[in-house]
């Protein structure tokens, strides 16, 4: 009887950086194996505390987990534009994932890919996600959702940054599994 040669299901880091908070999730193939949100913001810490401290837990994780691709979640211009750390946070990251492959894609892309023919809002992609591919996620969407029913839109919406995190890398695997998500190019040497 011969074996079967089945490749192994690649491992992605996603990752969903906004102006106080960092969404990280790690798949193998579309298999969630960890999700966490990182509070960016700490009272009495400088810019580069913060970034330094993110650099260690992602090379942390990096480390642990040994992601073949690392995905990041590109923010809005608007958002870009009123957050000089958010610009800075992002620089940093796309430091890091250079050493791995790496993607940088617009979040409403991975939102738009979850929620399929719903509208892509935040909301609607953390519904999607924690009914149908992480219900284990089920009880941070009803807190968000509980903000929501009572009234209390303008709240920030913490879990959100995870769901979108968990998006990127379920948008990712399903590329790659389809073969249309390819390699940022190489950079050529000159001669």
């Amino acid at each position: 009887m011969m074996k079967k040669n089945r490749k192994k299901p690649p491992i992605i880091l996603a990752l969903n950086p906004s102006a106080k908070y960092l969404g990280i999730a790690i798949f193998k193939g579309n298999e969630l194996i960890y999700w966490k949100i990182r509070k960016l913001r700490e009272k009495g810490k400088g810019p580069d505390k913060v970034l330094t401290k993110v650099e260690e837990k992602l090379l942390k994780l990096m480390a642990d987990y040994e992601p073949e691709i690392v995905i990041v979640g590109h923010p809005s211009r608007l958002q870009l534009k009123n957050s000089p750390f958010l610009r800075l946070l992002l620089k940093e990251i796309r430091k890091l994932a250079k050493r791995k492959n790496h993607l940088i894609i617009p979040l409403i892309e991975a939102r738009k890919h979850v929620c399929k023919d719903m509208k892509p809002t935040k909301m609607n992609t953390a519904k999607i996600i924690a009914t149908y591919h992480c219900p284990w996620l089920y009880r941070r969407y009803e807190k968000e959702l509980k903000k929501e029913i009572e009234g209390q839109w303008w709240k920030k919406k913490y879990h959100t940054v995870l769901f979108d995190a968990v998006a990127l890398g379920l948008h990712c695997y399903e590329k790659i599994s389809r073969r249309t998500l390819s390699p940022p190019p190489e950079a050529k040497s000159q001669p």
